[in-house]
């Protein structure tokens, strides 16, 4: 990681961040309003997209928008993955809210900063789709949690190694996420 770190002159306060919003992440009744969600995705995997994108020389001003929507989108599916397992530790990060009401509105909030990233991935670089390749995992995702229905915080939604592997590769072959 120091390597990386050096060979890209990746700041440091931004990997801390990641940690740090991990970590608060794990809090109970930490995001419980769309402000502190947002911040939550950026912090993470927004965060992480951007080391990406920096990494392969796509960090211009064109790519905030588009990493923005990818971070979003990306942030708030890997939220709701990882909501049983917060719920099961008695960590709901949604405090006193309803869970079924945020879970659905999130899964709305997703699909729309999908189809925004979608549309502006189409004017980006070539080489911008190798930083925000994960986002071609999405659309499965986002299936399997509108498939669990009420069991979002209670069952983790998860797609086979194979439609991982295959999205990532066509994505990859057809230029577009």
């Amino acid at each position: 990681m120091l390597e990386t770190m050096r060979a890209h002159r990746l700041p440091a306060e931004i990997l801390m961040g990641i940690i740090d919003a991990y970590g608060r992440g794990l809090d109970a009744g930490t995001l419980t309003n769309a402000t502190a969600i947002d911040a939550y995705a950026s912090a993470t995997q927004g965060a992480v997209f951007s080391l990406a994108a920096q990494i392969l020389g796509n960090a211009g001003a064109g790519a905030s928008p588009l990493l923005r929507a990818t971070g979003q989108a990306y942030g708030r599916v890997q939220l709701l993955r990882a909501l049983p397992a917060l719920m099961g530790l008695g960590r709901d990060p949604f405090g006193d809210g309803d869970v079924d009401a945020i879970v659905r509105s999130l899964l709305q909030q997703a699909r729309s900063e999908l189809a925004q990233a979608r549309q502006l991935a189409t004017a980006a670089p070539a080489t911008m789709l190798y930083a925000i390749l994960p986002v071609a995992l999405l659309e499965p995702y986002l299936a399997a949690l509108e498939e669990l229905g009420p069991h979002v915080a209670d069952e983790r939604a998860d797609i086979s190694a194979l439609t991982r592997a295959w999205r990532l590769l066509k994505a990859s072959a057809l230029g577009r996420v």
